[in-house]
């Protein structure tokens, strides 16, 4: 078709979702709240999402603009256009764009406010898909969060001692997260989770569990893993995160980690909150002796 960059596979997903039984929606999948798992159907051509009275979706939050982003029906799709807005379109955490074709699945990001878009036939299934992840997924980083963290943990310690196998976990806190939030704002520090989370799951076996603790602590299950293994990961995470300082918003930010370590082998009594708080202790000891290295 002239004039238009999508290509025949597009055009043709488009076509097809017009017969669907269920139009498309955006789910709200972050910040928690009462909003979470809220989804706004879209039948009307257009759709203004912002936070100023005259929005069709009203978001309200400080970091959304009055008018800060259109979703309309184009002949090759659905497209999220930037309406001048100050903290721009952020789609599946690539850089602000000014117009993005929305494809299955999307994340689109306003200020500190995501969405999902879902679209096609299972639009149903897929929505109810996405709110069982809502309840093991953090929102944020896309990696899962404390609930399943503890579910996972309390499953692998009875396994572990069932089949007399080792266990480790790693439990991770940021250093001096908190002075990245006073210089740049709460926004690039989302930014940096994001970051940290997407440079660490690259390194997480298919049979581990990564998880976001809560604020700017991580924890990771390693599952068949001796102590010695796991301090040997952990300095790997601890390096990996030193170098090189992370690229957000145009600044580069030096990032450290303090890591903590507990393990142990199915040999002896052990649940969730005695293994927890032996990683904690080691981390907290780690954070004393001066930050950015690993205590286990």
């Amino acid at each position: 078709m002239k004039g238009q960059s999508t290509s025949l596979i597009d055009q043709r997903a488009f076509l097809e979702s017009l017969n669907d039984s269920k139009p498309p929606c955006i789910v709200f999948i972050h910040p928690a709240g009462p909003l979470m798992g809220v989804r706004f159907t879209l039948e009307a051509p257009s759709y203004l999402l912002g936070r100023g009275s005259e929005a069709d979706i009203r978001i309200e939050s400080p970091t959304v603009s009055r008018a800060h982003a259109r979703i309309s029906r184009k002949p090759e799709g659905w497209v999220i256009q930037d309406e001048g807005s100050t903290n721009g379109v952020v789609v599946n955490n690539r850089s602000r764009q000014p117009s993005h074709l929305l494809r299955d699945r999307d994340i689109i990001t306003l200020g500190d406010t995501s969405f999902k878009f879902l679209s096609g036939n299972n639009v149903e299934a897929a929505y109810h898909d996405e709110i069982y992840r809502l309840t093991i997924m953090d929102a944020l980083t896309q990696i899962h969060n404390r609930r399943h963290f503890f579910d996972c943990l309390d499953r692998e310690i009875s396994a572990s001692r069932r089949h007399k196998v080792p266990l480790s976990i790693v439990m991770m806190d940021l250093d001096h997260f908190k002075l990245v939030n006073d210089t740049h704002g709460h926004l690039v520090g989302d930014h940096l989770l994001k970051a940290v989370a997407d440079r660490i799951r690259p390194n997480i076996r298919r049979e581990d569990i990564f998880a976001r603790y809560g604020g700017e602590e991580f924890a990771i299950i390693l599952v068949h893993t001796e102590h010695s293994d796991a301090l040997r990961f952990a300095e790997k995470i601890r390096t990996l995160l030193r170098n090189p300082p992370f690229s957000l918003s145009g600044k580069e930010i030096a990032m450290t980690v303090s890591v903590g370590i507990a393990s142990f082998r199915g040999e002896r009594e052990m649940n969730v909150e005695t293994l927890v708080a032996i990683a904690d202790r080691n981390l907290y000891k780690a954070k004393d002796r001066g930050r950015d290295q690993v205590v286990g």
